[in-house]
């Protein structure tokens, strides 16, 4: 599935398999407020009021940190086995690795 605009699917790391690495990169207030994922497909890009596109930040294969509020769609997701999310590059907060 290929997704479009700058939606992207990404599949949730259980936060008990993270392990401490994750808490290295966030301070541990927000550590029960993020969720981490690993990208697996990435839209064109954002449109912009010109016409253009600007491309993803985010590549397949990042792992990402997102906001546990952000606007994303749990959903099971054509040819793809298991729980997926799709969540706007917008609300991606950072990525952890690549």
């Amino acid at each position: 599935m290929q997704p479009l605009g700058q939606n992207i699917i990404i599949r949730e790391i259980p936060q008990e398999t993270i392990g401490e690495q994750i808490k290295f990169y966030l301070p541990q207030e927000t550590y029960t407020k993020v969720m981490v994922g690993e990208v697996i497909a990435v839209g064109p890009g954002k449109k912009l009021d010109n016409g253009d596109h600007r491309d993803p930040e985010v590549r397949k294969g990042d792992i990402v940190a997102f906001h546990r509020g952000s606007r994303n769609v749990w959903d099971e997701l054509p040819g793809l086995e298991g729980e997926y999310l799709t969540v706007l590059e917008d609300d991606i907060l950072g990525i952890l690795s690549d």
